[in-house]
């Protein structure tokens, strides 16, 4: 079978509402260095669901690079978090 990982980035507004149709870029660490980036469009949600294919053992780390969406702007923080696979 293939070894799927499935990363998912929330986002919520200052009222803690989610925020439908920002583009965010992440990028993916495995076992403390780089492994990808991705870029997606949250849903009505709030949420974007990022998909890697063929993801070996190890620890990820997922962090935000950017996010972006007409008339916010984004606190730049990343909350901490690990995944061992």
């Amino acid at each position: 079978g293939v070894k799927r990982l499935y990363i998912a980035v929330a986002l919520m507004d200052n009222l803690g509402d989610p925020v439908a149709g920002a583009s965010v870029s992440i990028t993916v660490e495995l076992n403390g260095q780089s492994y990808t980036s991705a870029k997606g469009t949250t849903e009505t949600d709030g949420k974007v669901i990022y998909r890697l294919n063929n993801a070996p053992s190890g620890t990820y780390m997922t962090l935000a690079k950017s996010v972006t969406i007409k008339g916010l702007t984004w606190d730049g923080i990343t909350p901490s978090n690990t995944f061992t696979k």
